[in-house]
């Protein structure tokens, strides 16, 4: 029971030689404010303004019934104090026409004093009647002992204790900041509990104590006290950061604490105001819209709670990712053959990323394919190695990878050309050459006849037909690579040398 003025020390003095008139003397406490103030002086030996039959009815460990019959003459109202007889004592009064009270929050096992005087207000003046007085005593009720508080991490603290007597079967728990805010309860059957809900970085002062029901109404014991302070909301952990190739930044992360508001996330790149994002405490990805260039990010990260006014947050976590730029795309995309063995890619336009070129035998049964990496910075790339006439798919690739070639890599529109390699690797002639070329024939040719001559059974038209079909595509080739000639001249004397062993000492 609370009241506006909490009474420390009550007094009772004789006031005079006359027994019959008596006062009291009442150091009061009013919030800052101590006085010291005498009650109106009342005639006991009246027999107006007189109560009886005052009682105290005890209901378990922390409720009791005043009651009293109504005094004689007329009367205004009556006053009541109740004591508890502790050191210094606490009173609390009141004061109305009832002549009924129930008290509770009583502490149990503990002794109370009643005060109860009728009073008579005449205009300005107050007539006291007789005070009556008895006392009380509270059952006591079984208390906690061994009460033991274990933080568990920001919002949680666990406690354990023992009941001192088997038939406490109900605990009440309040844990209330130790600087003033929310309290947090709690009701359980069992001798341990947890407490979740609390704010991060708080001293709390937990009160634990039995509770008994008795018509329907729970009364408690004497309640065990103990602190506990909340730590620091945990560290964000395996946080990672990527960007897309459709011009998003993706944050990921995992927080195994509960109880939290949300999440905080801001990210900033220089040159730019940042954006900062506050995602639900269930999430554990977020994703920003950013512009397509190449731009170096850092995110922070944090988990928040709220409670009251004031804002508690775990360790920042930072993150930096660089954003894709806009991939290139491939201007005037030719291919074109080179050689029996190779073919020239180009393009028009030059720009910071890599070609991916893919070539492929067209209609092939099997994937018979090669892959060649080019910088757009180039413009064009030879590919060598393939096979004399033979066709292919030519497809490249623009792509953008930002690091090393492990890391993500976005690509643009692939373009796709069809070559065929030449069918073998023509030479340019001029006239001397041809010249040189037809020497030689001719001489094998001569050759051939002589050793015919000598030995008429024996043909040799192989070489013959040799000589002049080399003639034959010297004089109607298009101008090509000179090396490639003095190949045909070597197979030739090659030729040669390996047909008429028998006839070059001649």
């Amino acid at each position: 029971m609370k009241g506006v003025v909490t009474l420390i020390l009550l007094l009772w003095v004789n006031l005079g030689p006359n027994s019959g008139i008596t006062g009291s003397i009442v150091h009061a406490k009013v919030g800052s404010l101590s006085r010291l103030y005498r009650r109106e002086v009342f005639d006991s030996s009246s027999p107006v303004l007189q109560i009886s039959n005052l009682e105290a009815t005890v209901h378990g460990g922390n409720r009791a019934t005043i009651k009293w019959e109504n005094a004689t003459g007329p009367v205004s109202g009556y006053n009541m104090t109740v004591c508890l007889l502790s050191d210094p004592p606490r009173c609390e009064s009141a004061t109305g026409p009832k002549t009924s009270y129930n008290l509770h929050h009583l502490e149990s096992g503990s002794m109370y004093q009643v005060d109860v005087y009728a009073y008579f207000k005449d205009g300005g003046d107050t007539t006291n009647g007789r005070n009556e007085r008895i006392f009380f005593t509270t059952t006591k009720l079984p208390s906690v002992e061994n009460l033991e508080a274990t933080p568990l991490g920001s919002t949680s603290v666990e406690l354990k204790w023992a009941p001192s007597e088997d038939n406490a079967t109900q605990f009440d728990i309040d844990a209330c900041p130790q600087d003033g805010g929310a309290c947090v309860h709690a009701f359980t059957s069992n001798t341990s509990h947890i407490l979740r809900g609390l704010t991060p970085e708080t001293t709390y002062k937990i009160q634990v104590r039995s509770a008994i029901e008795e018509d329907k109404e729970l009364s408690f014991g004497h309640a065990t006290t103990v602190s506990a302070t909340t730590t620091l909301l945990p560290e964000i952990s395996d946080v990672v950061i990527r960007a897309t190739c459709d011009h998003f930044i993706i944050a990921s992360w995992d927080y195994g604490s509960e109880g939290i508001t949300g999440f905080l996330l801001n990210l900033c790149t220089e040159g730019q105001a940042c954006t900062t994002r506050s995602v639900d405490k269930d999430d554990r990805e977020h994703r920003f819209r950013v512009d397509p260039v190449r731009r170096l990010y850092t995110l922070s990260i944090e988990a928040y709670l709220w409670r009251g006014n004031a804002k508690h947050s775990s360790p920042v976590v930072n993150a930096s990712v660089t954003s894709f730029p806009q991939v290139p795309t491939l201007d005037r995309f030719e291919v074109e053959p080179v050689s029996s063995s190779q073919v020239r890619a180009s393009w028009s336009n030059g720009f910071d990323a890599d070609v991916r070129i893919l070539v492929c035998v067209s209609q092939s049964t099997e994937r018979n394919c090669a892959n060649y990496v080019a910088h757009g910075t180039q413009k064009s790339y030879t590919i060598s190695g393939l096979s004399s006439g033979t066709k292919y798919s030519v497809e490249a690739t623009p792509a953008v990878t930002l690091g090393d070639h492990s890391r993500p890599t976005c690509s643009g529109l692939p373009a796709v050309r069809e070559v065929a390699t030449l069918t073998e690797a023509f030479c340019r002639y001029d006239d001397d050459l041809m010249q040189t070329i037809k020497q030689i024939s001719d001489n094998v040719k001569a050759l051939t006849r002589r050793r015919s001559q000598f030995n008429p059974n024996r043909r040799d038209d192989d070489i013959s037909t040799k000589c002049e079909l080399i003639e034959a595509k010297l004089r109607t080739l298009p101008e090509k690579d000179v090396r490639d000639c003095f190949d045909d001249i070597d197979n030739l004397i090659e030729t040669y040398k390996r047909k008429t062993s028998d006839l070059s000492s001649e």
